[in-house]
């Protein structure tokens, strides 16, 4: 009985100790992750800024003959944003659709992180994009890939991004499709077929560059026994 109560007594100090500690780590961990999320998604939009709108803008956002100035921009973010989705339907000086829904090459999900980097304007991020290989990016969602069919270049550098909107982790492969890979460490891998692992919920890129032209099924196979193949197509041209 003597050691029941000792070690209940012990339990109740620890928690009395533990509990305050969290509670005083805990915003600070919150900090932390809300930062490397943020981070994550200027990085991701000023790829697709460099790919999509660097031509008209300004490599910098400075404007140019086809394009006003971006960087520093004095519309809100919603603003912005319909700009980039609707084109001449939001503003008249705006006359590009970038919107799937309106015909045009960019997801919701890549709006939203082009619409975060232009209302938070990062210099380092569009360093690290300018010398980023080519972004090809697709969606595995319920309905499919979208869009199906990507296109990329033999001999060129390529980052082929995955954005996984499933409930069920995948694997996505190019058959026959091979390059040579590059680890995170920066090193060049021996040529092999290209393929991703998914989870559930994640994005996942691979930087490679392909080494033959043709056209190469890509498809992702869903973890669960039973559950539909998603189909699409790589095209690499010389």
């Amino acid at each position: 009985m003597e050691k029941r109560i000792l070690a209940a007594l012990a339990l109740a100090l620890v928690l009395a100790v533990a509990v305050p500690l969290y509670r005083a780590l805990e915003p600070g961990h919150q900090e932390e992750v809300s930062g490397t999320v943020a981070q994550k998604t200027i990085d991701r939009g000023a790829l697709v800024y460099t790919e999509s709108c660097a031509s008209c803008h300004g490599t910098y956002g400075e404007g140019g003959p086809d394009g006003p100035a971006v960087r520093g921009t004095q519309l809100t973010l919603s603003e912005v944003r319909r700009a980039i989705a609707e084109g001449t339907r939001a503003f008249p000086s705006t006359y590009h659709v970038y919107s799937r829904a309106g015909g045009g090459p960019l997801s919701d999900a890549q709006i939203d992180d082009l619409t975060y980097f232009i209302m938070n304007w990062d210099a380092q991020a569009l360093a690290r994009a300018l010398n980023a290989p080519t972004l090809a990016a697709t969606e595995l969602t319920d309905a499919g890939l979208d869009p199906a069919e990507i296109e990329m270049k033999a001999g060129e550098p390529v980052r082929l991004e995955v954005a996984n909107f499933t409930s069920t982790d995948s694997t996505c492969r190019g058959e026959g499709l091979r390059g040579r890979m590059v680890e995170p460490d920066g090193v060049q891998e021996t040529e092999r077929e290209v393929a991703l692992e998914v989870a559930a919920g994640e994005t996942k890129s691979l930087d490679f560059t392909p080494t033959s032209a043709g056209s190469y099924r890509f498809f992702c196979t869903p973890s669960g026994a039973g559950a539909t193949v998603s189909e699409g197509t790589i095209t690499v041209t010389r």
